[in-house]
């Protein structure tokens, strides 16, 4: 994938994070998990894409993603899915 295209897949995520994160307050539980399982794996596909593999740290965030979903934290697992990608754009050591 080139970089302008993983751009606007970022952005999308993005859009998608802020989608859920304003339908929290109102919508039942279940889908809501779907939901976010959904974004976590799109995260991680995002991320694969761009790595070419899953740096440590961001499989970390996305663990904990899944472990806050799977206990309806769903506040956590935004950040946490927020987390991963925000690792992603660290310059490289």
């Amino acid at each position: 994938m080139t970089t302008p295209n993983l751009a606007r897949a970022r952005r999308a995520l993005d859009d998608d994070l802020d989608a859920f994160a304003r339908a929290i307050i109102d919508r039942d539980p279940q889908k809501l998990l779907q939901q976010a399982q959904l974004l976590i794996d799109q995260a991680a596909h995002l991320i694969a894409l761009q790595y070419g593999h899953m740096p440590p740290s961001a499989q970390h965030a996305l663990a904990s993603a899944n472990r806050a979903a799977a206990a309806y934290h769903f506040p956590a697992t935004i950040r946490e899915i927020q987390y991963a990608l925000d690792v992603t754009q660290r310059p490289k050591a």
